[in-house]
């Protein structure tokens, strides 16, 4: 089994194509889109996909650019054979970053941790047509803003009711809303941090965090790791 790491340049693009091997590969700053068939996914910091032999599929890389752990090997393989899907795993984003960090050092990558990072990418919860595309929608409009919106506002914006909204985000996330925008303040921290050299006190104000002690906390409890050591991990 053999992990490396994968560097994309902001908003390049790979057109159609197909891999001759199967293997994992996590997400560790920036945000690339994937396409397969009708179905695009968008994988950002902490996403892990899973992808047979021969899936034509399409790229399409943030403006940021994205890094990636890719891993290959017989378990990689076992793990893609049963379909191409993507998940997303807090605990795949903190062991994916210290795999990243060995291997800058130039240490010998731990085998039982590419287990457990291939073990994320097992799917634990329904996924895709069985839940309401509602709910997607109601994400895209965390992600756009600017300030928190409250649940009952983003209720009457999907036409359904609070209580409903908290639970079925649960089940499709994986978490609650007030998590969420934990993971996607942290998300857009880690994008700052990867791709220019702003004081960590500045970033934090910039993705909406308190101080930096608030994004320490969170971005700690997030990744395992400080802002300053995924800056470092993370910057070539």
């Amino acid at each position: 089994m053999k992990a490396s790491l994968v560097r994309y340049a902001g908003g390049a693009v790979l057109e159609r194509h197909a891999h001759g091997a199967a293997g994992v590969s996590i997400v560790l700053a920036g945000s690339i889109e994937e396409q397969v068939g009708s179905r695009t996914e968008c994988g950002q910091v902490g996403s892990i996909v899973a992808k047979p032999a021969g899936v034509e599929h399409r790229n399409r890389v943030g403006e940021d650019g994205a890094i990636l752990l890719a891993i290959n090997g017989r378990e990689a393989h076992d793990i893609a054979a049963h379909g191409w899907r993507w998940a997303h795993s807090r605990r795949a984003a903190k062991v994916g970053l210290h795999l990243a960090r060995d291997l800058k050092r130039g240490c010998a990558v731990d085998a039982d941790q590419l287990i457990e990072l291939l073990a994320c990418a097992s799917p634990t919860r329904p996924h895709g047509p069985s839940m309401p595309t509602w709910i997607s929608e109601v994400r895209s409009r965390i992600d756009r803003e600017s300030g928190p919106t409250p649940v009952t506002v983003l209720a009457d914006f999907a036409d359904v009711h609070p209580v409903y909204l908290a639970r079925a985000f649960r089940m499709r996330f994986g978490c609650s809303i007030r998590e969420y925008r934990r993971k996607e303040r942290v998300r857009r921290a880690a994008n700052l941090l990867a791709t220019c050299d702003l004081p960590i006190a500045t970033v934090a104000a910039a993705v909406g965090f308190f101080d930096q002690s608030h994004l320490c906390r969170d971005f700690k409890a997030e990744l395992n790791v400080s802002p300053s050591d995924y800056r470092a991990i993370i910057r070539s």
